[in-house]
């Protein structure tokens, strides 16, 4: 399993990488209606206050990337579900207002998960016959991994080819 995700993840950042940035969940035409929507619909204006309270409150924060060893509701799993909706919301912040203290919080988290991850091992909390690394089971794994991917995507053109 660890394998096929790992094998999804690499075929994933290969395809974005040879594409027009962000195209995994939101386009650039997307981006550019989103900004022209603004102040248009009550609803989306409410959704995006919410997008942009979390990541504001996420780049006020020191990055915190702890070690997992808490089963669900827990802290360190409470953390990182905490950390990838801030990456993914500071991604679509970033591409919506072009303020690059998103993209470096985003470059910052990933950054600080590519040191601690490759020297995980099995989650210390095993109740699933799916572990994961960062959760107990590989589903909370795979949500983490499609918020993180998005964000990176959104990111994609603010980092250097050595981040």
């Amino acid at each position: 399993m660890k394998r096929l995700i790992l094998i999804a993840f690499a075929a994933l950042c290969t395809l974005v990488g040879m594409a027009a940035h962000p195209c995994i969940s939101l386009s650039p035409d997307g981006v550019r209606l989103m900004r022209s929507s603004l102040g248009k619909y009550d609803v989306f204006d409410r959704s995006y206050a919410y997008a942009r309270q979390v990541a504001d409150e996420a780049v006020s924060k020191p990055i915190d990337v702890p070690w997992p060893k808490d089963a669900a509701g827990g802290y360190t799993h409470e953390q990182h579900k905490n950390n990838y909706y801030a990456m993914y919301y500071c991604g679509i912040m970033y591409q919506t207002t072009g303020d690059e203290r998103y993209a470096r919080y985003v470059s910052d988290m990933l950054k600080a998960y590519a040191e601690m991850y490759p020297r995980l091992p099995i989650h210390p909390y095993v109740r699933s016959s799916t572990p994961g690394k960062l959760f107990w089971q590989t589903l909370n794994e795979n949500v983490w991994l499609v918020h993180t991917a998005i964000a990176y995507d959104c990111v994609y053109d603010y980092m250097t080819p050595a981040d």
